[in-house]
This record gives structure tokens, sequence and C-alpha cells, in this order.
């Protein structure tokens, strides 16, 4: 996703500083993400943390692929990370 996500902000006419920046905030996304995910996991076990995982993922993907905003694709894009 993440290849195709600068491809689509540079084809967008974004400058590829902040398609940069978009990347590494979804990287940002995904550290903090699998950081929780184990304590998420401890607490609601491991099936309902996929679960609520792919879901909330799911969710994010739609809405990052509605938006055209930059702050708002950078926010759906640390969601998805």
């Amino acid at each position: 996703m993440l290849p195709f996500l600068v491809l689509y902000l540079t084809a967008s006419g974004y400058p590829v500083a902040l398609a940069g920046g978009i990347a590494a905030a979804y990287g940002a996304g995904a550290l903090v993400a699998s950081l929780a995910g184990g304590h998420v996991a401890d607490r609601f076990g491991r099936r309902n943390a996929l679960a609520i995982s792919m879901f909330s993922s799911a969710a994010a993907m739609l809405c990052l692929g509605a938006v055209h905003a930059a702050p708002l694709i950078a926010l759906f894009a640390v969601v998805a990370g």
C-alpha cells in the first residue's frame, strides 16, 4: 500500500517531500500499533484484537481513498499504519 500511496500523492501534484512525510507517518502509525497490539491482545484476547485491527484498518483504508486534503491523508495514513 505504501509505494502506491506515494505514487498517488506525487501524481496528484503533492510535493515529493510531503509524500515522504506521509509515508513516514504511516510507518510511525505502524510502530505505535505494533507496540499497543500486545496490550490490546492481553486485555481483550488475541482473536478480538485481530478483529479490531482488521476492521479499523479496513475503515482507515476506505477513508484514505475518500479524502483529498493532505492533512486528512496523513491522519488516515497514521491510522492505517
